[in-house]
């Protein structure tokens, strides 16, 4: 009877139990697991040119899968190894040397032949692969990688990236700052339709205090100002200092009632006395009153109402005027009490 054919578990010793692992020290463990990453690395480079010489070694009817497999080896092991395999044959085409080779591991191979396939970002030639290995034999892998996923290198991928940064942050600066200008356009806008709705209101103030000074027709002319009541002229303003009060006036000659006494004694005590001397007349511009005064007295108000709303928004300088033709009318109307208090 034939023996069967030994196997790779029967070749090879067992892999350490736990329970060994467990009694060596932490000096011992990490010794052992450096031992082992050597000798893995160094059989993963050695399975890639066995792998390259047994594919070159078959004959019609054979496929490396079979053979491999009738020794008990896995099929995901045969394809890592193929990627040694493909790395290797740089080595045969002298892009590589042969201790080059021996010192990749399977991140090494994968990372070469990924950047030198369809998919990569930039495809790269052997002749490439070989200048970026002898140039940065430290981190080659790392950079492989960044070339097979965006066809830069690290430094070019980070330059790249460093250049995005900056032109968003541009393009960042400038919205705002078109933004700000908008704002402060609109705000220089909104001040000037504010300066121009004063200013129409300024003339508008002025065209009113203007027609408002002109006499009527028919009207009865004012009074020049040295021909005013005594009272009006002394209106004091709003907020003015007090003026210094006046000298004592001579005392008034008593009046000559003898000259005329039946005009004193028939004369009813509510009539005004022929002779008097008439009041001031009145501002060119007030209206006289009708017989029954407490009739348009509502009307007055409500005049004075609507003067002093409209003048809320009148500019210092209308309001001023406003406020003199207010202590004309004031003085006015305190003369007539005196009159009408005397009679």
């Amino acid at each position: 009877m034939a023996k069967a054919k030994p196997t790779v578990r029967d070749i090879v010793a067992p892999v350490l139990p736990m329970d060994e692992i467990k009694k060596l020290s932490q000096k011992d463990a990490c010794a052992r697991f450096a031992e082992r990453a050597t000798v893995s690395q160094r059989a993963f480079a050695e399975m890639g040119k066995l792998h390259f010489a047994i594919s070159a070694s078959l004959r019609k009817g054979q496929t490396l899968y079979g053979e491999l497999r009738k020794f008990g080896v896995k099929d995901s092991t045969i394809s890592n190894a193929s990627y040694a395999s493909k790395v290797f044959d740089l080595v045969v085409k002298e892009h590589l040397t042969e201790a080059d080779y021996d010192s990749f591991t399977f991140a090494d191979c994968l990372a070469t032949v990924r950047a030198m396939s369809e998919r990569s970002k930039r495809r790269l030639t052997g002749e490439e692969v070989a200048a970026l290995v002898k140039a940065q034999p430290g981190s080659f892998d790392t950079e492989l990688q960044s070339i097979y996923e965006t066809g830069l290198t690290v430094e070019e991928a980070e330059a790249q990236a460093k250049a995005e940064a900056e032109r968003r942050a541009r393009e960042e600066a400038a919205a705002k700052a078109e933004a700000a200008a908008k704002t402060e356009q609109a705000k220089q806008a909104a001040i000037a339709a504010a300066l121009q709705r004063e200013r129409e209101q300024q003339e508008a103030a002025a065209a009113a205090a203007a027609t408002a000074t002109v006499p009527s027709a028919g009207a009865k002319p004012q009074a020049p100002p040295s021909e005013l009541p005594q009272s009006a002229k002394a209106a004091p303003v709003a907020g003015a200092a007090a003026p210094n009060p006046p000298p004592p006036a001579a005392p008034a000659k008593p009046p000559v009632i003898a000259a005329v006494p039946p005009m004193i004694v028939e004369t009813p005590p509510a009539a005004p006395e022929p002779d008097k001397e008439e009041p001031s007349p009145a501002p060119a511009n007030v209206t006289a009153m009708p017989a029954n005064p407490d009739a348009a007295l509502v009307d007055v108000l409500n005049a004075l109402d609507e003067i002093l709303v409209a003048a809320s928004d009148f500019s210092p300088d209308a309001r001023k005027s406003v406020l003199a033709k207010l202590n004309e009318c004031t003085a006015f109307l305190a003369e007539q009490l005196e009159v009408t208090s005397a009679a």
